[in-house]
């Protein structure tokens, strides 16, 4: 596993985790109970059935820890100060360039500021699907 692949990850976030697959693992092994009931299936179904749907959980936690993490929005990472480059001027959107994604952007004064393609910008902050910018005043 590469180092600090689960960095931020603590204790509460896996019993957090494991809590809330339980009601879906108690859900499995009630279904298997009644599979055995009525298919006079043998035992062991039921113990491998539990084992592979507890397995699951366990190889998915890797992927999904940080969406039960409740102080992850704290730790992402933040759009103010970041840099960006104008990539699309319309009359109603602009869309800029950060990081290789583009994001729908405005101006912080939409009435006195206007950008050119290809023009360095300031990302002042992120609201929703939506950054705000400002010209990049370094360059001037």
């Amino acid at each position: 596993m590469p180092p600090g692949r689960f960095s931020g990850c603590n204790r509460s976030i896996v019993f957090r985790y494991t809590l809330l697959q339980l009601p879906g693992l108690a859900l499995v092994i009630i279904v298997l109970l009644l599979l055995e009931h009525w298919l006079d299936l043998p035992t062991w179904w039921k113990i491998v059935g539990a084992l592979l749907w507890a397995g699951k959980d366990a190889l998915l936690f890797p992927l999904t820890w940080r969406a039960y993490d409740p102080d992850s929005a704290h730790r992402s990472k933040s759009w103010k100060g970041k840099w960006g480059k104008i990539r699309h001027m319309g009359k109603d959107e602009t869309w800029v360039e950060v990081g290789g994604e583009l994001w729908k952007a405005r101006g912080t004064n939409p009435a006195t500021t206007l950008f050119a393609e290809g023009e360095r910008v300031h990302i002042v902050k992120r609201q929703g699907m939506t950054l705000y910018i400002e010209k990049d005043k370094t360059l001037n």
